[in-house]
């Protein structure tokens, strides 16, 4: 799995898919900040991650709120499958002509900072564990970033195993055989 950012330039943005595709990797992009993408780039997205203003502006949405159809409509025509981050409403996911919807836990909110970050790490980081189904790899996103907006900053906000199973969310998102073979992989037993 690769993960691709929109902060990165974009000529070693389209090196990185080059390169990605000649191996047989999967490129998880996250189109943040956003930034217009070649077709080509966005063509290998499985998943493009994007917030809803994100997705407004590649789709060049000016009506009213993004429904799901509109999503469903407008990103399966870009990319191999997207996810659509919701903030305290959870996410969307469009893969393979269906949507899956994961609603994200109630929070007290502290610093937003980094949270799509975590849920951009913690949903490739599932993909690369579970392989395909996205639906799956975004509940472990939205748990994850639903514990990092609970802390201050990026990095320092980011939960640990101990945390999403302390919390109930590795429970609720049905991420406990995810822990354990990340768990596993951390020590060579993978």
């Amino acid at each position: 799995v690769l993960v691709l950012q929109a902060e990165t330039p974009s000529d070693g943005t389209v090196e990185a898919v080059r390169i990605a595709e000649q191996v047989g990797a999967r490129v998880v992009l996250n189109l943040a900040p956003y930034r217009a993408t070649t077709s080509d780039v966005l063509a290998v997205a499985d998943p493009l991650i994007v917030n809803e203003g994100e997705a407004r502006a590649l789709l060049g949405w000016e009506g009213g709120e993004l429904d799901e159809h509109a999503l469903q409509t407008g990103i399966s025509t870009v990319a191999r499958s997207a996810i659509v981050t919701l903030g305290g409403r959870g996410a969307l996911a469009v893969a393979d002509g269906r949507s899956v919807a994961v609603r994200a836990p109630r929070v007290e909110v502290v610093d937003t900072t980094g949270a799509g970050d975590a849920f951009t790490g913690a949903t490739a980081a599932a993909l690369a564990v579970i392989g395909y189904d996205v639906g799956a790899a975004m509940r472990a996103g939205v748990a994850v970033a639903a514990i990092a907006v609970g802390g201050r900053g990026a990095q320092a906000s980011y939960p640990t195993r101990h945390d999403l199973t302390e919390s109930g969310l590795a429970d609720r998102y049905g991420l406990t055989h995810l822990l354990h073979v990340l768990e596993q992989a951390a020590h060579g037993h993978a």
